[in-house]
């Protein structure tokens, strides 16, 4: 199974989304970077906050875009739905395609979850649709209008108003539907959208009503250059020491750093991954035929 329709069809949707509200948060984006050298005698930590121009996120408030980037969340929404109820088999129930309705009904009993996300994510996400319909229904055949809070309140078949969906919902449920479509778009499983998933559902909880635990999964992931010699032994392998590198980081409360290896005597090689996805223990390492946790794209 592939989820290349859904790639194409979301592709403009998305991309619009990634701009105006990307799944990690820009206001007040900052990056640190520290760099673990055993054989020198200090290490420098550098971090940088950037306050130039106006963020992504500011743009989207000036000139309240909001409603119509929840107009577009919720077609990528839409759109992953079908695709997952296609690959697990069920058939459209119109000829020219899912009625919502159907997709509604489907979507309460939880059905087709993609194999990339986890139940109490797919649980919230399917609830999130189930819940968000009548609003959708507002948005593309009714009426709907913002308050002085800038919630967007949709009218339901009677007239009568919703629920208002409030400005964080509106953001959380951007970002939602971004990682969700980026963790089954993956080539390979991936631990941190995982994380960043949960905790932009736990911002929807008011709409989806699952008890969810807020991932703690930070905006800004601080970056570990490690200087590698080889093993004395064996010039083909480096020793890395992990846990003297956990321990020389100087920034507080750290759950997630990218690690970048870089051979001392290979200048312009390096290997990139995720600092939490390794062993807490001394290895060797291998340029050629690195671990796994290596091997990840950052």
């Amino acid at each position: 199974m592939t989820w290349n329709n859904f790639d194409d069809a979301s592709a403009l949707e998305r991309d619009i989304l990634r701009r105006a509200l990307p799944a990690i948060p820009s206001s007040g984006q900052s990056y640190s970077r520290v760099t673990y050298d055993p054989a020198a005698t200090t290490h420098v930590a550098i971090g940088v906050q950037d306050s130039i121009g106006v963020t992504p996120e500011g743009c989207v408030e000036q000139l309240a875009l909001r409603p119509l980037l929840t107009g577009a969340a919720w077609k990528v929404l839409d759109l992953l739905l079908e695709e997952a109820l296609a690959q697990s088999g069920l058939t459209p129930d119109q000829s020219r395609g899912w009625s919502v309705q159907r997709k509604q009904q489907e979507a309460r009993k939880q059905t087709g979850k993609p194999a990339a996300i986890e139940p109490t994510a797919w649980s919230a996400l399917t609830a999130t649709y189930a819940a968000t319909v009548e609003l959708r229904h507002s948005l593309v055949h009714r009426r709907a209008h913002t308050d002085a809070t800038g919630a967007l309140v949709g009218v339901d078949a009677a007239g009568q108003s919703l629920h208002p969906l409030t400005t964080a919902e509106q953001t959380a449920l951007a970002r939602v539907v971004l990682t969700a479509a980026d963790t089954v778009l993956a080539t390979a499983p991936d631990s941190r959208m995982e994380a960043r998933l949960l905790r932009h559902l736990a911002d929807l909880t008011a709409v989806h009503g699952a008890a969810i635990a807020a991932a703690p999964i930070p905006d800004v992931i601080p970056e570990v250059t490690a200087i590698l010699d080889p093993d004395p032994a064996d010039s083909g392998r480096y020793p890395l020491d992990l846990p003297a590198i956990r321990a020389s980081l100087p920034f507080p409360g750290t759950t997630h750093a990218d690690i970048i290896v870089a051979p001392r005597d290979r200048p312009g090689q390096e290997l990139h991954g995720h600092l939490e996805d390794a062993p807490d223990s001394l290895v060797t390492i291998d340029l050629d035929d690195p671990p796994k946790w290596l091997a990840k794209r950052m």
